[in-house]
């Protein structure tokens, strides 16, 4: 937790979490997808490639293993088994899991648990030079539509009529 880090890229993000998971110890560390990296889906990757650990991106599954983890990756047309020894990162996908609604007693329970914060001089490091610079975030012109509406039946003919004139 430090305030330099409010806006890290993914570069700087992955620093931080490389000196925490030296700092801590690590077997296996789990990433979202996606983070505050604009969703560039690179922090994950970044922090195995610091660790000097494997890294797998897109997990969809995972089953332990003795020191080491089988997972799988959906792809477009087919489903990738893939064994990796630990220590290593997995990035996981959405669907690694179903959330489960906690119950009151469960929710009481996580607030009185203990939380580590360290901040940079807790890990000996510095807040690293940011790896992009972002110039600004823009939206497409918003496209004029025809608001042509066709009502009744059978009218796929003279859709293809009217998108044929468009084209």
């Amino acid at each position: 937790k430090d305030p330099s880090l409010t806006d890290a890229d993914a570069y700087q993000s992955a620093t931080v979490l490389a000196a925490a998971a030296n700092k801590a110890g690590f077997d296996l560390i789990l990433t979202g997808e996606g983070s505050a990296d604009y969703y560039a889906q690179q922090t994950g990757v970044q922090l195995g490639e610091l660790l000097g650990v494997p890294v797998i991106n897109a997990v969809s599954k995972i089953t332990l293993k003795a020191g080491s983890v089988e997972v799988e990756r959906s792809l477009e047309d087919a489903v990738e088994v893939l064994e990796v020894s630990l220590p290593a990162v997995l990035c996981v996908t959405s669907d690694i899991n179903e959330p489960r609604v906690p119950s009151m007693k469960e929710i009481l329970a996580a607030g009185k648990k203990s939380v580590t914060e360290w901040d940079m001089a807790a890990l000996g490091i510095t807040a690293p030079a940011p790896a992009i610079e972002k110039l600004g975030v823009a939206a497409p012109e918003k496209a004029q539509r025809k608001g042509i509406i066709l009502e009744g039946d059978d009218k796929a003919a003279e859709l293809f009529e009217k998108i044929g004139k468009e084209l």
